[in-house]
């Protein structure tokens, strides 16, 4: 792996040597984001998108994150301004789970997207001005299912990992305490959003999918790169505490709560659903691992309508 400092859409890896903070001379230091950053270099200023973006039907929709954009992979066919800023791929599990379905799926989300910047408010990425992803949704018509991906930008999990890899001790209480808050704030956001999704016409079901562990029980391979199994642990514990504000928010309004299983194939695995460390978008799924996560998609619609 080069050393650098990359941010994908998805993933920013800082590769540093770690002298003096905490690791041994001549290590290195990872530096994880489960969803987007927006890039160093300058951009030019942000263009509005075009009235016709937020026209449209599908039979469902997919709102969130780089996780749900399907970032690390070849971008959808005949790419919009919009779909190259917000790097929705071709291999999203949108995509996969219009081919499970046999139906239309229409993925809104975008790379670095929030509650407040991106699905509830407009977002600057790659140039343009994305409208907000709810917006959109509520003008697109024949919508059943609503999938949702988001909160682990909200939450600062950049920020966590970063100070994670770079500390001795992950779970001190200056970073306990950053974190709570950040939650805190997640969830009142989240619950003004979970209101809002009630209001849609049509009243589609509404998926709330969950973060997949992408460490597993095993994460030895990640030791040279800052993140011991003792760090991991902090950091799957962080993430534990996410998926529950995200599960109790669904339930309580009625939505369902989606939990796509990568045991066995996190990224130490021979053969992992998560992208490598050596990868534009580490961490993200596969397209395998996107599948996946269509699959529990499609099981939660079918359950549904049984």
């Amino acid at each position: 792996m080069r050393v650098s400092d990359r941010r994908t859409s998805g993933v920013r890896i800082d590769l540093r040597r770690a002298a003096g903070r905490g690791r041994p001379r001549g290590g290195f230091v990872i530096l994880v984001v489960a969803i987007g950053l927006a890039s160093m270099a300058p951009t030019a200023a942000p263009t509005a998108a075009p009235a016709a973006a937020a026209g449209g039907g599908a039979k469902a929709i997919v709102l969130g994150d780089s996780t749900a954009a399907g970032v690390g992979y070849p971008l959808v066919a005949a790419p919009s301004a919009l779909d190259r800023a917000c790097r929705r791929s071709a291999d999203s599990y949108a995509v996969a789970l219009g081919r499970l379905s046999h139906s239309s799926v229409r993925n809104l989300a975008c790379s670095g997207a929030t509650i407040a910047d991106g699905v509830l408010g407009s977002q600057k990425v790659g140039g343009q001005v994305v409208p907000p992803q709810l917006g959109v949704a509520e003008q697109t018509t024949g919508v059943s299912v609503v999938a949702l991906s988001i909160g682990a930008d909200d939450v600062g999990w950049s920020a966590v990992i970063e100070l994670c890899a770079l500390s001795q001790d992950c779970a001190d209480q200056a970073a306990t305490d950053a974190f709570q808050s950040n939650l805190t704030q997640f969830t009142d956001q989240y619950d003004d959003l979970l209101r809002q999704l009630t209001t849609l016409r049509g009243h589609p079901l509404v998926l709330v999918n969950m973060y997949y562990d992408p460490f597993g029980p095993d994460p030895r391979c990640l030791e040279p790169l800052g993140l011991t199994p003792a760090k991991v642990k902090v950091l799957v514990t962080d993430l534990n505490a996410l998926n529950a504000v995200l599960a109790r928010g669904a339930q309580g309004f009625g939505f369902v709560p989606v939990h796509p299983n990568f045991s066995g194939h996190q990224v130490c695995s021979n053969q992992p659903d998560v992208q490598t460390m050596t990868s534009s978008a580490p961490l993200h799924p596969t397209v395998s691992g996107a599948l996946r996560i269509a699959r529990a998609d499609e099981q939660a619609i079918s359950a549904h309508h049984r």
